[in-house]
């Protein structure tokens, strides 16, 4: 039991080492949704000398400890037998200290359980899953009804870039030249100034970008995506990714692209995969 707590006890120091903060719901989302590349970019970047020196704790000092000390109560005899443990009265203390220990860990402290947050964040990426593939990763949606189509061929091509700051582009006022062609065209672009992202993390954010989702309304009742609007109209939908597309890694967004009329994926072993 010393082991299993300093175990999750060790991973909540990792992650506030990492980021300040304890580990929520929302950044066990994000664990959920990435795959092997992601998570080697994560270890080079945040990897240090406080994060080695936890882990070093964890995985030796502990375990010797407690070695030490089964060594040391080995052939010692502990006061705690000396009670009249057989008397009822002893064994109805027991089972009342552990339920009044579950109870009141269940009631004041479950929000800083790691095992409670993980099994409950995982319930609810499970049914969010569930969810999209529904709704969402279905070619055509229900409740899209299209009044009035412009059959003038068009094509629209819809560049999305997780770490990619405003800051850092010409395009909103960065003193570099960096995507001087974008610059070149900007009139003839709707270029958006105010918009804000509904959560900090790209997974979250994205499954509300491409959907009628939004923060206030989290859970509407008439969703669809634009990949399923697009679809309505008449488009033929291209979806190219870097994303895996099935597995442990399939993420939100990739089930949404799913929809498309045409879908490629280039993070596969072959790099052609296709649907």
């Amino acid at each position: 039991m010393l082991l299993l707590l300093t175990f999750f006890s060790g991973i909540k120091l990792i992650f506030y080492a990492a980021f300040e903060v304890k580990i929520t719901a929302s950044s066990l989302f994000v664990l959920f949704e990435t795959n092997k590349n992601e998570a080697l970019e994560f270890l080079s970047s945040y990897i240090n000398g406080t994060l080695i020196s936890i882990s070093i704790f964890i995985l030796l000092f502990v375990p010797v400890l407690v070695f030490c000390i089964i060594l040391f109560l080995k052939n010692k005899t502990v006061a705690l037998f000396k009670i009249e443990y057989q008397s009822i009265l002893f064994k109805g203390l027991v089972v009342f200290s552990i339920l009044a220990s579950v109870y009141f860990l269940k009631r004041s402290f479950k929000e800083h359980s790691l095992i409670f947050t993980i099994s409950k964040s995982l319930e609810e990426y499970n049914q969010a899953k569930i969810n999209v593939l529904t709704d969402l990763a279905q070619p055509l949606n229900s409740n899209i009804t299209i009044l009035q189509q412009d059959l003038v061929p068009k094509i629209g091509v819809v560049i999305i870039g997780e770490a990619t700051s405003r800051w850092h582009m010409q395009l909103y006022g960065y003193n570099r030249k960096i995507n001087p062609l974008l610059s070149e065209i900007k009139e003839e672009l709707f270029v958006f100034e105010d918009a804000i992202s509904p959560h900090v993390m790209t997974i979250r954010s994205f499954e509300k970008d491409l959907t009628l989702h939004s923060f206030e309304t989290p859970q509407h009742n008439a969703n669809f995506s634009v990949v399923q609007l697009a679809n309505s109209a008449g488009f033929n939908t291209h979806w190219i990714s870097n994303q895996e597309p099935v597995g442990f890694t399939e993420s939100i967004p990739t089930i949404i692209g799913s929809a498309a009329k045409q879908t490629s994926f280039l993070a596969t072993n072959s790099y052609n995969y296709s649907i």
